[in-house]
């Protein structure tokens, strides 16, 4: 019993797991945020596109979502 105590010990004393957690993290951030710029941007690029077509009297361009 003793023995697994101090395994409990050592490992949430150990700084190396958390760096990877913290990565873990970070990294989870930045894809929300890319996720959240690209579906708030897509939508105007998308017009944006659309609008460029229509000058070039392209009529077929597909809709936006």
């Amino acid at each position: 019993m003793g023995h697994l105590y101090l395994s409990v010990c050592v490992f949430l004393k150990s700084e190396e797991g958390a760096t990877s957690i913290e990565y873990a993290i970070m990294a989870s951030l930045i894809a929300v945020v890319i996720m959240l710029a690209v579906l708030g941007l897509g939508g105007a690029v998308c017009e944006r596109f659309r609008s460029v077509a229509s000058i070039f009297g392209m009529t077929d361009v597909p809709a936006c979502f």
